[in-house]
């Protein structure tokens, strides 16, 4: 009996017709296809740095836009939330101006981030 059946059936112990009907389906799975052999032109030795260094003051410029945004618009919601004296708009500008720090300060790491790696490619 094990000699009619073949591997998949023997491991996972199939019968026959179960078998026949999921057999178009492992063929595909069992295909091996050759891989075409291209070859690659290089032309000189380029850094992986140097397409991620074009952009990164770009970058910087970017996030520096909006730090310096999220610092005014977070001065501005603090200076209300001090000076208001209805509890509404007092809570409203307290959670606008927390939620402002929190953004400032993202982009404030950022920023230093940013900041490191532009420094550490001027090393190299």
């Amino acid at each position: 009996m094990w000699s009619s059946l073949n591997g998949f059936q023997r491991i996972l112990k199939v019968p026959g017709n179960v078998y026949k009907l999921f057999s178009p389906i492992l063929s595909m799975v069992r295909k091996k296809r050759p891989q075409a052999k291209t070859k690659r032109k290089s032309s000189g030795r380029k850094s992986k740095l140097s397409s991620s260094g074009k952009n990164n003051p770009r970058k910087f410029n970017i996030a520096w836009a909006n730090f310096s945004m999220f610092i005014i618009l977070f001065i501005i919601s603090f200076l209300l939330y001090s000076f208001s004296t209805n509890a509404l708009l007092r809570n409203f500008f307290g959670i606008l101006s927390t939620v402002l720090g929190v953004l400032s300060f993202a982009f404030l790491v950022i920023l230093v981030v940013l900041g490191i790696a532009k420094s550490g490619k001027k090393r190299r």
